[in-house]
């Protein structure tokens, strides 16, 4: 039968029939580079998608590790899928402030730690590899294994681009790694502000990203975009611009 088809005036059509497709099963394990389990860690699955001239992936499954660092994920359609395993770790809590280490001359210490890490291995989205599911497929030993990175901070200042006044008080500073032709992915992020008006983040793995910033500042809600690649030293003048929300008409 046709996946369309047309009903003429007083047409009956009967034993119309569906064939319904069986769901993939998508399994694994998350380990440590040392080979101890990760537990608890959400594993998320994305995929790849075109529409209207952009690229990006969306959200397609999750689940989390269990005692042994095992994932299963069930109900998925067929087609590919990126494997994503989020680290949001290095969060102490509200109102506590984690103290940097130093060497014997008190210069600060790079914090060695693990980030969002793509099946098979890596911290980089365009090193991914996808794994494709069939109809009914069970897919098992898709393991991936965590590889600490050297973080860096990211600091700088919001600056309103009309008046030229610090914007302090941002209502969302997020970011998306992967930038490029490879397309984006939300990542977590910790804002802070100082007492100059200068935010902070902390603990980022190296990668290209891209920032977004939304805010209301003299009842005007600002928005602002700013793409960054990370290596292996700190970003501390980073100057993030916003202008006004602008809206956009027309007709079909």
């Amino acid at each position: 039968m046709p996946p369309k088809f047309y009903l003429s005036r007083g047409e009956r059509w009967t034993n119309v029939g569906f064939r319904l497709s069986l769901w993939s099963v998508l399994s694994g394990r998350v380990r440590f580079e040392d080979g101890d389990p990760a537990v608890n860690m959400r594993v998320d699955l994305y995929q790849q998608y075109h529409s209207r001239g952009r690229h990006g992936f969306k959200s397609a499954g999750s689940a989390t590790t269990n005692d042994r660092g095992e994932y299963r994920i069930h109900g998925l359609a067929p087609g590919a899928y990126y494997i994503a395993v989020a680290f949001e770790g290095n969060v102490t809590g509200p109102g506590v402030q984690q103290q940097a280490r130093v060497d014997d001359s008190g210069q600060e210490l790079r914090v060695s730690s693990y980030t969002t890490t793509f099946y098979p291995g890596t911290a980089r989205l365009s090193d991914a590899l996808p794994v494709r599911l069939g109809s009914g497929d069970e897919l098992s030993g898709m393991d991936v294994y965590m590889r600490p990175v050297e973080r860096v901070k990211i600091g700088g200042r919001i600056t309103d681009g009309a008046s030229g006044q610090a914007v302090r008080d941002s209502q969302r500073l997020s970011g998306a790694s992967g930038f490029g032709n490879t397309g984006t992915l939300p990542v977590f992020a910790e804002v802070e502000f100082d007492a100059e008006s200068r935010f902070h983040v902390a603990n980022v793995a190296p990668g290209w990203y891209q920032l977004w910033v939304e805010s209301t500042f003299e009842n005007r809600r600002m928005q602002g975009r700013e793409t960054l690649l990370l290596t292996n030293a700190n970003v501390e003048d980073l100057e993030i611009v916003v202008l006004p929300a602008r809206a956009w008409q027309g007709k079909w």
